[in-house]
């Protein structure tokens, strides 16, 4: 095999493997979306005070619907105030997360996934005033550098139950959330 035919098979190779992931990714995509049709809206009594912040990693073709899938969307749905921002994981974490803080009108729920969690555990380990909460979703860093000898002075909750799943055929996860945002209302109450 020549040179020029190994070039252009790893070349076709290539680019069917894309088209396959592309393909499978929006077959969740729509998949997770039709379960939109069946979802039933729980009232809530109890909203946060507060708008909720998800911070993750900007999309690529393996995470086309982002970190935290279609949570935003379903408490959005229930009646949350919701952003999403995507930062890109090479920037400076830390800096990047004071500029969005510095940038918002009033305090946030900040929800972290784990890209961003000894960063936004930092902001809350010095109490950042535009910080209402922190929720970090995800798995714990294997070198957990969290671990300090002095409290935070915001409240920090670990809620690894809370990543998404691309799988998901059921709202358990986004349900999971919900109480936990019922949860931080009550906190708002205090």
């Amino acid at each position: 095999m020549s040179i020029v035919t190994f070039s252009i098979l790893a070349a076709l190779a290539a680019v069917a493997t894309s088209g396959l992931i592309l393909a499978f990714q929006l077959y969740l995509s729509r998949k997770r979306q039709r379960r939109f049709h069946n979802l039933q809206l729980i009232p809530n009594i109890l909203m946060t005070r507060f708008p909720l912040l998800f911070v993750g990693r900007s999309r690529s073709i393996f995470r086309l619907s982002g970190d935290f899938l279609e949570m935003p969307v379903y408490l959005q749905e229930h009646g949350y105030q919701v952003e999403e921002v995507e930062i890109t994981s090479n920037e400076d974490s830390i800096n990047s997360l004071i500029r969005l803080l510095n940038t918002a009108t009033e305090p946030v729920h900040m929800i972290a996934s784990e890209a961003f969690a000894d960063a936004a555990y930092s902001l809350a380990l010095d109490g950042h005033p535009k910080l209402a909460t922190l929720t970090l979703i995800g798995t714990k860093s294997s070198d957990d550098k969290r671990i300090s000898l002095r409290p935070t002075r915001l409240p920090v909750f670990e809620r690894p139950e809370l990543r998404p799943s691309i799988l998901a055929s059921s709202f358990m996860t986004e349900e999971i959330a919900l109480e936990h945002m019922v949860s931080l209302a009550e906190y708002d109450l205090r």
